[in-house]
């Protein structure tokens, strides 16, 4: 049966793959390219020629939806995940994934401020995980008031502990030998009790005190897995100590232009009109084309969709290489 006789049947090649991101792209890519070849060289009469068109437009946009969706998502992802003038947005982002890794979170949070801190002070040592958590520890104690959550958790974690500590040792030591090896001065016992009592971070050797109970890594993120409050700890640490070094770090390589780039591509999806098959195309094409500062963007749409064959994909498609398989039946065109 030649091209001719299966448009007039309505058979002319609507095969929809399997329904992965691949092949909805060779979908779309093969839709077009049908489009172009009924248009150009079907003779057929004008309203039989319509119909046929009619019909492949129908069927291209299954395809072109679902994948503009996925390419939505994932550039709307993207955008939170760099947004330099929004730290809360960008905070929140880096958070999502906790419910699910919260030990790889904790363990990233350290990765990319030591690997920004380094790069802003040629001096961060960030191959030493012991140096790298100690340090970020340290910069959060300096930042504590911007912290609130952070202050909160030290506060319900360290304070108990060293109220009893040290009421232990007035008990034991006396007055005396407790103001001798305490550095103080409180000529009575009530006076020693009540500054126990109303101990704050800021009257206690908060570092000291810290790496005591929390001496690495590994332990503070069981005690902050514990203590209900991990995900606002990691999204404020995030928002206030990484932010500006991540910022500062991307906005010297050119991303507010690649921002700007990528938002615009983002606004032509959720704006597309399907109805216009060339534009949808190009629109599409543009997207998985579209780079960013550490490569192209088919990386994150690889990841949202789970396959690691697109950017092959896309290079045989925009080689021609399905031409000759799409465009098998063209020589009986005419009919």
């Amino acid at each position: 049966m030649n091209w001719y006789s299966l448009c007039k049947l309505s058979q002319i090649w609507v095969d929809r793959g399997r329904g992965d991101f691949e092949d909805n792209l060779k979908a779309i890519y093969g839709f077009e390219y049908k489009y172009a070849m009924v248009n150009s060289k079907l003779n057929a009469t004008p309203q039989r020629k319509q119909n046929i068109l009619n019909n492949l437009q129908q069927a291209f946009m299954e395809p072109a939806q679902n994948v503009v969706g996925v390419l939505i998502k994932t550039f709307g992802n993207w955008l939170k995940s760099h947004a330099i003038l929004d730290p809360d947005l960008w905070a929140r982002q880096r958070t999502i994934s906790l419910e699910e890794e919260p030990a790889g979170l904790i363990d990233n949070i350290f990765h990319e401020y030591s690997r920004y801190a380094r790069t802003a002070t040629k001096s961060f040592d960030h191959t030493n995980i012991e140096t790298q958590f100690s340090e970020f520890i340290k910069n959060a104690f300096k930042n504590i008031n911007s912290l609130p959550v952070f202050k909160k958790f030290l506060e319900g974690i360290l304070l108990p502990e060293q109220r009893s500590y040290l009421l232990e040792r007035l008990e034991s030591e006396g007055l005396a030998e407790f103001n001798s090896s305490s550095w103080k001065k409180f000529r009575t016992k009530q006076q020693a009790e009540k500054y126990i009592e109303n101990l704050t971070l800021g009257s206690v050797d908060m570092d000291d005190l810290f790496f005591t109970f929390m001496p690495d890594e590994k332990s503070f993120a069981k005690t902050i897995s514990t203590s209900g409050l991990e995900n606002e700890i990691l999204f404020e640490m995030y928002k206030v100590m990484v932010f500006p070094l991540w910022r500062d770090h991307w906005v010297r390589r050119g991303i507010k232009t690649t921002r700007e780039t990528v938002q615009g591509i983002y606004d032509s999806l959720n704006s597309i009109d399907y109805s216009n098959l060339g534009n949808t195309s190009a629109t599409i094409n543009i997207a998985i084309n579209a780079a960013h500062q550490n490569g192209s963007m088919v990386d994150y749409i690889e990841e949202e969709v789970g396959e690691s064959g697109i950017a092959h994909v896309m290079e045989l498609l925009t080689k021609g290489t399905y031409k000759a398989q799409w465009g098998q039946l063209a020589p009986t065109l005419k009919g």
